[in-house]
């Protein structure tokens, strides 16, 4: 089938879905269009507006990279401006709060210290310029400049400002004089004039075609350095190709090589989320760059269901244009982001998809196999985060650098590092051990090993005496009933209240950065397997779960992340190159990991999860189960990635133990689709059908923490219903973890 013909399927099941009215696609490749085409409605209510190619859009955050860091670097190659400037230069009364060292690099990256609180209080409504510049002029920053990412839309509210000071214009008149009509653009620009507002899309009820959706874009008069840009798909593409071009379109130059080089260079600090200027690098979350399209593209997001992603590698620009905001504000753009991005990737040749130093997965994407953990990285860089302190080591000795060498070795060894004491998460310092665990002394090393899966979870304070900084590797499975990531949340809390800092040594989520799935976990529950309200697969790296924590909790601990090197969040731990460890006794393969959050939900309950077997979460049953009934039945769901089969064993530990148990063997057939969380639901839904007076439902609450979906599966409601209850569960944890993401 045709790249078209799959295009045109995605987007009609998306309008059918009711995720969108409308949309827009363009696909370009080495300059050339493959595909521009428009599907569904412009307007749905009060009269039906067919889509149009040429229908201009409301772009919204499209406006930070499209109008306000191209502004920007038009006038940093003007000399009017440098990015390193401190913003007071171009804002004198940018200044109070911690804001004199913020410079405009900062502010680009999202790195300032800045957040919107305050900026969308509707009880004020802030209907001037003025209103709002009193706002960032009184404002206190939230960390200091360069510490912390927060996408924060005053940070190009400001820049904006800086354009206008600069540039002794507005930004919509700088934009058209050095932008727009350099390129011949007709239909981008701010305003859209009476002659083009019959040909807008949409957005919300109650504001006009051709009006900006972004409140606060309107109350600054629909020019803001943060929304307020209107286009058409054609002239986001022109833009987008003239930056991957080098800055020339058409025999226009609007920027020089080296210009267009530094926007789509990654600038933030190390250890921040990679942004570029005006740019994201890699916004897996939201799925402009889908899961095939390797690392160094750039692209972007907007509100209204906007956006564009670049591909150097193939020349490859794909921009997506919806109104997924009419009417009523409750549409989705990013499942059709990301299956339009992954059709479009799927269509290059293999030559053009995989750059030099990857190689082919059998899934038939690229893979890196140069992915470096945070330990590696540290390593490279002569351990200069550590440099003459005194620290803990929070690990186990699964903890593998690219080269089978344990963290604790590898520092151990350093120059310039005093490594004063161990730190052991559950199962202990070899990741072998089932029960409580003692504290004492390492036998080489002569140094105490802390437990903190014995008397406490929580290092002591008289532990982390004389230390400088706890650091922390440990190989979580991304599954939130796993308490590694406990154990990291105590060991914040501990060091926030020593006033140590926490350094993470990052490493990949082996089930892949993308995977969401099941319900929040409720604040009564929290503890040590569930520290906080993740779902039951979190998509999120060890670095990311500390962000998290840290700043969701409200911590306040010393938080810094050494970040991996080559790693996707599309990347199964198989593909990453890195040698696998089993990171506690019962997982011991990455499949075990893949299953243990649909097999290990059913822990608690009457059933042997094949605990004390050679292959424990492959498997699970009792001496009273049907296995060949149960697998049957299974199977007739349907369930994806995953087939059944009836299986016999004998767990010589846990439930059951020394009894031979009738059961059922999982296969897994597609890791991609299989969804582990419905699967648990679904294996606990037949089996209390099969055997009700065996099964005790009730003790699901445990781990899955959902005591709705429990008495839904006992009232016989079917589990994809059941789990359809948690999708606005799924789609807020999404969206509040982007601030948290690290790649």
């Amino acid at each position: 089938m045709s790249l078209a013909r799959r295009v045109d399927a995605a987007v009609r099941e998306a309008i059918g879905r009711g995720e969108l009215p409308g949309a827009v696609v363009l696909v370009a490749r080495d300059g050339r269009k493959l595909l521009h085409r428009a599907w569904g409605q412009a307007q749905v209510r009060p009269v039906r507006i067919p889509m149009r190619t040429d229908t201009v859009f409301d772009l919204a955050s499209l406006t930070k990279p499209l109008a306000t860091a191209l502004s920007l670097m038009t006038l940093a190659e003007d000399g009017r401006i440098a990015w390193r400037d401190r913003v007071s230069r171009h804002l004198p009364r940018f200044t109070g709060g911690g804001k004199e060292r913020v410079t405009l690099l900062d502010l680009a990256t999202h790195t300032g210290g800045l957040d919107d609180r305050g900026l969308y209080d509707h009880a004020r409504p802030m209907v001037t310029t003025a209103r709002a510049r009193d706002l960032l002029w009184d404002k206190e920053l939230f960390a200091p400049p360069g510490t912390a990412y927060l996408y924060a839309d005053l940070n190009y509210i400001a820049l904006g400002w800086v354009v206008e000071a600069a540039a002794g214009m507005p930004l919509d008149a700088w934009f058209a004089r050095r932008v727009a009509r350099p390129l011949g653009l007709k239909d981008t620009g701010f305003r859209p004039p009476a002659r083009q507002q019959a040909r807008c899309a949409a957005t919300a009820d109650g504001v006009a075609r051709g009006v900006v959706h972004d409140p606060r874009a309107r109350d600054l008069g629909g020019v803001a350095g943060h929304a307020g840009l209107f286009g058409t798909a054609a002239e986001v593409w022109a833009i987008t190709q003239a930056i991957l071009d080098g800055g020339v379109r058409r025999g226009k130059r609007i920027l020089s090589p080296a210009g267009c080089a530094a926007m789509t260079a990654v600038q933030s600090p190390a250890g921040l989320r990679p942004r570029m200027i005006g740019w994201d690098s890699d916004p897996d979350g939201v799925g402009p760059r889908g899961d095939f399209f390797p690392a160094g593209g750039f692209g972007h997001t907007g509100f209204t269901g906007t956006s564009v992603w670049s591909d150097p590698a193939s020349r490859t620009v794909v921009v997506i244009l919806t109104n997924r905001v009419h009417p009523d504000g409750k549409g989705n753009a990013d499942p059709l982001r990301r299956r339009v991005a992954n059709l479009v990737a799927a269509s290059l040749p293999v030559s053009r998809t995989v750059p030099r130093g990857t190689v082919q997965s059998a899934r038939g994407m690229s893979r890196r196999v140069q992915v470096l953990t945070g330990a590696d990285v540290l390593a490279a860089d002569g351990f200069k985060a550590l440099a003459g302190k005194r620290i803990g080591l929070v690990t186990n000795l699964s903890v593998l650098n690219r080269g089978g060498k344990t963290t604790l070795d590898l520092l151990a060894a350093a120059p310039g590092i005093t490594l004063a004491a161990l730190f052991t998460p559950e199962h202990g310092l070899e990741a072998k051990v089932e029960e409580k665990i003692s504290s004492g002394r390492h036998g080489r090393l002569k140094i105490p090993v802390h437990s903190l899966y014995g008397e406490t979870f929580k290092p002591k304070p008289a532990w982390l005496e004389g230390l400088d900084a706890l650091v922390v590797d440990l190989p979580d499975i991304g599954v939130r009933f796993y308490t590694y990531h406990a154990t990291l949340g105590y060991c914040l809390e501990a060091a926030a209240a020593a006033r140590i800092e926490v350094i993470v040594l990052d490493r990949p989520n082996p089930v892949t950065g993308l995977r969401v799935e099941g319900p929040l976990l409720p604040k009564d529950r929290w503890g040590f397997t569930g520290y906080t309200a993740l779902p039951v697969v979190h998509g999120l790296t060890l670095g990311e779960l500390g962000r998290f924590m840290n700043g969701e909790h409200k911590i306040g601990a010393r938080l810094s992340v050494v970040t991996m090197q080559g790693w996707r969040r599309a990347l199964w731990f198989d593909e990453t190159g890195l040698p696998w460890a089993n990171p506690s006794p019962n997982i011991r393969t990455l499949t075990q990991a893949i299953l243990y959050p649909a097999v290990g939900l059913l822990e608690p309950t009457t059933v042997s999860v094949g605990r004390g077997t050679d292959a424990p979460f492959e498997r699970f049953g009792a001496p009273w189960l049907d296995g060949e009934r149960v697998a049957r039945e299974l199977n007739a769901r349907r369930l994806p990635g995953v087939r059944f089969h009836p299986a016999s064993f004998t767990p010589t530990a846990s439930v059951h133990a020394n009894a031979t148990c009738r059961g059922v063997a999982l296969s897994l057939t597609d890791r991609d689709a299989f969804r582990p969380v419905l699967t648990g639901l679904t294996l606990a839904d037949v089996v209390v059908r099969v055997h009700p007076d065996f099964f005790f439902l009730p003790a699901l609450d445990r781990l899955l923490g959902c005591l709705p979906a429990r008495k839904a599966l006992a009232d016989l409601v079917p589990p994809p219903v059941v789990s359809s209850g948690w999708e606005a569960d799924e789609l807020g944890f999404e969206n509040l973890r982007r601030r948290y993401l690290l790649y």
